[in-house]
């Protein structure tokens, strides 16, 4: 169990405030015997990549029962904004009609006096005219933009879902990549999720569908040969396996929508690095040794792998059907 260290005023957390503002900081016990993944691929042999994919699905399912008694009501959102697909969509209108300036942008701005200061800077364009031009008319973005506008209304599912009260908000953990799981270092089980800063009311649903388009796509992020862009469904066959199994009794309605939650995520983060190319990459920052189309790149490779998600929709709902009915 993670296990926190107190400050010496036996707070859980210290809060630290100088010129750059306020930050906050905490302590934990160090969990041992214990190693980490950043991508499947480390795992050569098949049989232990498996293996590894049903702990992550049964270390997410752990999460979710440990955190169970949690009021997620009382929960804030640490980054305002995160996982709102409505937001996201609003901020590509808003690179597609180009706005220049703050007046240019308000009709998609929120409402919402913090989420509106905290967001409103990815609502402009940072970069030249003629580049946003260049971009905007680029010949192979059109069809994965025309992809994300016919598919808003798909995309808003599980949100809509949560409004109308059919699934429950929960604590999710908001960050479910392979290398925040901690798994034994001797027998490969999972010992733990790590990187809690992300916890917040939302669906488990974003969770699970944020680790399964992470995990199944064979080809990775940066992948310039889309035709690379596949889905590994004996990967999925175990993320599903692991976290059905180890998960508790789960409404019919939200696991009806478990797959459509790993398309809907990879749409989502598809359309966060189109909005974020055609602004001038202004949230996902290039590093120096980057290519400049890097978030291209990336919303072309998550838009395809919603292409390929869709293609598996029939075999994974099967697969997932099965395995919600069957005995743990």
């Amino acid at each position: 169990p993670i296990t926190l260290i107190p400050t010496g005023t036996g707070e859980p957390f210290l809060v630290h405030e100088d010129d750059r503002g306020v930050t906050f900081w905490r302590l934990m016990v160090r969990i041992p015997d214990c190693r980490t993944y950043k991508s499947l691929s480390e795992v050569r042999d098949l049989q232990e990549r498996l293996w590894l994919a049903e702990q992550a699905g049964r270390g997410l399912a752990i999460y979710f029962s440990t955190t169970a008694g949690m009021d997620a009501s009382r929960l804030h959102t640490p980054l305002p904004g995160y996982r709102d697909t409505g937001l996201y969509y609003r901020q590509l209108h808003a690179a597609l009609a180009g706005c220049g300036s703050d007046e240019e942008a308000a009709p998609f701005l929120p409402d919402d006096p913090l989420l509106r200061h905290s967001t409103e800077r990815h609502f402009r364009l940072h970069l030249s005219v003629d580049e946003h031009r260049r971009r905007i008319s680029d010949p192979k973005l059109q069809r994965f933009i025309n992809l994300a506008l016919h598919q808003e209304r798909f995309a808003m599912t599980l949100l809509e879902a949560m409004d109308s009260g059919r699934i429950r908000r929960v604590a999710i953990h908001g960050d479910t990549k392979l290398d925040n799981f901690l798994f034994c270092a001797r027998t490969g089980r999972v010992k733990a999720m790590v990187d809690l800063d992300t916890i917040m009311p939302h669906t488990w649903l974003a969770d699970w569908g944020d680790m399964v388009r992470s995990l199944v796509n064979v080809a990775g992020e940066r992948e310039t040969s889309l035709r690379r862009v596949q889905v590994d469904m004996q990967v999925y066959d175990a993320l599903a396996r692991g976290f059905l199994g180890a998960s508790g009794p789960l409404p019919p309605e939200e696991v009806a929508l478990m797959h459509d939650a790993v398309e809907i995520i990879a749409l989502e983060l598809g359309v966060r690095f189109l909005a974020d190319y055609l602004r001038g990459d202004s949230y996902f920052l290039l590093g120096p040794s980057d290519p400049p189309d890097l978030n291209r790149t990336r919303a072309m490779v998550q838009l395809t792998l919603f292409e390929r998600l869709r293609e598996q929709r029939e075999e994974a709902r099967t697969r997932i059907s099965r395995l919600a009915c069957s005995d743990p």
